[in-house]
C-alpha cells in the first residue's frame, strides 16, 4: 500500500493530516466508506437533540394556553432559530363533545412560531368554539432541526385534556356553607353518601337528613362538651406534684391541700434526688401525715428512717384511700435536723374528687 493510501488513516498531528469530508456512505466499502455508514445508522449529530414537551393540563374557557416544544443541543444547548425548521409542521387542534369522535377546529387558523430553543404556539379556547365538559387534543409533527449539518427530525406530539370552569367549582362548594342561616335543621344541599355526608351522619349511605344542625354542628358539640365535668370531675384520677428540700430546719412543712372540693388521696411517692442522706449528721428521719387531729399517717418514721434515705430512692404509699377536705394539708416532717447538703425531692400525690372540682394545691 502507497503512503499516500495510508494518510486517510490519519496522521499524528492537530489537523489529521487529510480532509475526508467527501467520503459517503457505503456499508461494503473502503474502511472510512464505512465508518461513515455507522456514523450514519447511529444517527450522526443528530442524535444530541433532546425534547421538552410542556405540560398537557386542563384549561379554562376563555384561556390563552401555550403549547410548547423546547429544543436542545445536548452540547451547546437551545438550538438556534435559524436552525429550527417549522415549514412543514402539521398542527390540529381538535375538540370531542359529549364523548363524540373528535373533530378539527378550524377557526381560529392555528399556527406555531420559533425562537431560540422553542417552537410554540398561543391558543385562546374561545367560547365560540369551546364549552365546559369538552375534550381538546392539539397534535403537531413535522418539525426538523439541523445539528452539526445532520437533519434531526423531533418527535410527533400530543396535548389532550378537559376544559373546565373555575367558577362551577366556586358555585359547588358554596354548598358547603351556604345555608348557615337558612333556617334549616339540616344543609339540603349536602348530596347523601358523600365524604360529607358520611363525616356527618351516622347513617348507612351518608343520608342527611338525620343531621340537626342545633344538635349536631361542631357549634352544639363544643356547647355540649363545655358541660361535662373536666379532669376535676368527681371519680376522675388527678396528680398533683411538688418539691421539697430536706437541707432545712427540723419542723413540719406543707405539701399538699385540699381546695375546693373534699377528695380522695389514694396514692403517693417520694423520690430523692441523686443525693445519700443515709450518712448525714443530724437529720434522723422523715415522716409524710395529714394534719387532722388524729393525722392519717402515710410515711412513718420507720418508713421515713435516715437509712431508706439513700440516694434516688424511692418510698410509696398505696392507701387505704385518705378523705382529705377542703383546706386540710398533707405535710413533711423533718426530724432531728437538716440534710448535710441541698436534697430536693419530688413529691406526687394521686387522688380523685369527691364533689366534682375537687383538686390538690400546693
Amino acid at each position: 500500500m502507497a503512503w499516500d493510501e495510508h494518510k486517510f488513516i490519519g496522521r499524528d498531528n492537530a489537523a489529521n493530516g487529510v480532509s475526508t469530508s467527501n467520503v459517503v456512505s457505503n456499508a461494503d466499502g473502503t474502511v472510512l466508506e464505512r465508518l461513515e455508514w455507522v456514523q450514519t445508522a447511529l444517527g450522526g449529530t443528530a442524535m444530541q437533540l433532546r425534547v421538552q414537551q410542556s405540560a398537557t393540563g386542563t384549561v379554562e374557557e376563555t384561556d390563552i394556553v401555550r403549547f410548547s416544544v423546547a429544543l436542545m443541543d445536548m452540547d451547546t444547548g437551545a438550538i438556534a432559530s435559524a436552525d429550527i425548521d417549522i415549514t412543514s409542521i402539521t398542527q390540529t387542534m381538535e375538540r370531542s363533545r359529549n364523548g363524540s369522535a373528535y373533530s378539527a377546529i378550524t377557526d381560529p387558523t392555528i399556527s406555531f412560531s420559533k425562537a431560540d430553543g422553542l417552537v410554540y404556539m398561543d391558543y385562546e379556547f374561545k367560547a365560540a368554539q369551546w364549552q365546559v365538559g369538552d375534550m381538546y387534543r392539539m397534535s403537531l409533527s413535522g418539525i426538523t432541526c439541523t445539528i452539526a449539518g445532520d437533519t434531526a427530525h423531533v418527535p410527533a406530539m400530543i396535548w389532550n385534556n378537559i376544559v373546565v370552569e373555575a367558577e362551577d367549582l366556586t358555585n359547588n362548594t358554596q354548598y358547603l356553607y351556604g345555608v348557615a342561616d337558612g333556617g334549616t335543621t339540616y344543609p339540603t344541599k349536602v348530596i347523601d353518601n358523600s365524604i360529607l355526608s358520611i363525616l356527618m351522619t351516622k347513617q348507612s349511605g351518608g343520608d342527611t337528613s338525620d343531621f340537626d344542625n342545633s344538635t349536631d354542628s361542631l357549634e352544639a358539640l363544643a356547647d355540649t362538651l363545655a358541660t361535662i365535668p373536666t379532669v376535676t370531675g368527681a371519680g376522675t384520677l388527678q396528680m398533683k406534684a411538688t418539691t421539697i428540700d430536706l437541707q432545712q430546719a427540723a419542723n413540719t412543712y406543707d405539701l399538699f391541700t385540699g381546695a375546693t372540693q373534699p377528695v380522695m388521696v389514694e396514692a403517693l411517692t417520694f423520690a430523692l434526688p441523686n443525693v445519700n442522706v443515709s450518712d448525714d449528721a443530724t437529720i434522723t428521719y422523715i415522716t409524710i401525715q395529714t394534719d387532722h387531729t388524729t393525722p392519717q399517717v402515710i410515711f412513718n418514721s420507720t418508713t421515713g428512717a435516715k437509712a431508706n434515705l439513700t440516694a434516688e430512692q424511692q418510698l410509696s404509699w398505696n392507701g387505704p384511700p385518705i378523705y382529705l377536705g377542703v383546706g386540710k394539708k398533707i405535710q413533711l416532717t423533718i426530724a432531728g435536723g437538716a440534710a448535710d447538703a441541698a436534697t430536693v425531692c419530688n413529691v406526687v400525690a394521686e387522688y380523685r374528687a369527691v364533689v366534682s372540682g375537687g383538686t390538690l394545691s400546693t
